[in-house]
């Protein structure tokens, strides 16, 4: 998505991005740097927010339709990523409590119980 936006508008006011570090972060829009938009860094921004919206009002209204569609997309891709971030941590959890079985049953009540602060399971 971040690289479909790029190509069809190259000299945007504001762009997609997302980390590709697997910190998880969801995807935002960031405001051009570039010198023509007046920008003297990039920010994130909100598009349907004040900000966002005064941005919008500087794109030529044909590409308007356009944007919330990417807008539409980035929300769309957010609330799937959200789940699925819920999903691996919630995962990862129940691994380490079969993990732990694991453990207790190879050397007994005496290997002690993790500190996780979490008895919900």
């Amino acid at each position: 998505m971040c690289e479909s936006f790029g190509k069809q508008f190259p000299t945007a006011p504001a762009k997609i991005v997302r980390y590709n570090d697997r910190s998880l972060t969801f995807y935002r829009w960031r405001r051009s740097s570039a010198r023509r938009w007046g920008n003297k860094s990039t920010t994130a921004i909100s598009l349907t927010g004040k900000q966002g919206l005064a941005l919008l009002a500087r794109v030529p209204e044909s590409a308007r339709g356009h944007w919330l569609n990417y807008e539409r997309r980035r929300i769309y891709l957010n609330m799937r990523l959200s789940i699925a971030t819920y999903e691996h941590y919630r995962i990862q959890g129940w691994l380490d409590g079969l993990e732990q079985i694991k453990v207790i049953e190879r050397d007994g009540l005496a290997a002690g119980a993790p500190d996780n602060h979490n008895d919900r399971g």
